[in-house]
């Protein structure tokens, strides 16, 4: 039992890492193209995630 909880936390913090790495990739090319629609569809899709 416990190294099945084990392997849900590890699994549940990779799904995190790989969510934020996502997001500031997303972010900061919408930086450089500067483009307030691309802002606005990463906001509400982060949104619908969660």
């Amino acid at each position: 039992m416990k190294n099945d909880k084990k392997a849900l936390y590890f699994h549940m913090i990779l799904v995190t890492i790989g969510t934020i790495l996502v997001a500031l990739g997303t972010i900061g090319y919408l930086v450089k193209v500067n483009e307030l629609k691309g802002y606005i569809m990463v906001f509400f899709g982060f949104l619908l995630i969660r």
